[in-house]
């Protein structure tokens, strides 16, 4: 009990050191949740992510970059019959290996479909193109004033026709950043339809 009331009282601390921290401290900060059981999700059965929809839609039958991909549930909602390839990059090496256990758990062509990289999104580099390019509900742990060129950089490994997807689960507290992609990008598609409170943007 009285390490939990501990750890609630760090959770601020924590949030600073996901935007602001090393690579080191950030790995820290998020393999701490992992243990704890946070950010994990049902993929044992046929629950389906409703991000995989929006994901299936627009990538057309091609590649898929997931930034800040947890344990990897939207790369097995996806059905592997709608993509050619799946990258998921996590700074958390607890949540990367909960991935591939998982992956191949599975026993589908997603074995060799999807590849799960330890990695911190504000400097990962892809090997090739993506037609869609995901952050579900990790966008807002980038800094706040590298947003804009993050984005720029990963805009260069897009497609012709690709896309970023971004979920984001409290438009209230994350609002401002719609706001800076609507100066600065293409919105495709913007939706409440995941959750009353969050916002789907689809923008390039």
């Amino acid at each position: 009990m009285k390490h939990d009331r501990l750890y609630r009282l760090m959770r601020p601390v924590r949030g600073l050191t996901k935007r602001w921290g090393t690579t080191a401290l950030k790995r820290a900060a998020w393999n701490a949740e992992f243990r704890r059981g946070e950010y994990l999700h049902d993929t044992a059965g046929s629950r389906r992510s409703r991000i995989s929809d929006w994901v299936e839609a627009y990538c057309h039958g091609g590649h898929v970059l997931d930034l800040g991909c947890s344990d990897g549930h939207v790369a097995l909602s996806l059905d592997p019959l709608k993509y050619t390839s799946y990258t998921g990059v996590d700074i958390s090496p607890i949540g990367i290996q909960q991935a591939r256990e998982k992956c191949l758990a599975r026993q589908d062509s997603r074995a060799t479909k999807n590849t799960f990289i330890v990695g911190d999104i504000c400097s990962y580099r892809p090997e090739h193109s993506m037609d869609v390019i995901l952050f579900k509900d990790s966008l807002y742990y980038v800094n706040r004033v590298t947003i804009a060129s993050l984005l720029s950089r990963y805009r260069r490994s897009l497609t012709a026709n690709g896309v970023f997807i971004v979920h984001m689960d409290n438009i209230r507290r994350h609002g401002w950043i719609e706001g800076l992609l609507e100066t600065t990008f293409d919105i495709q598609e913007r939706t409440s339809a995941l959750d009353p409170t969050g916002r789907l943007l689809v923008f390039r």
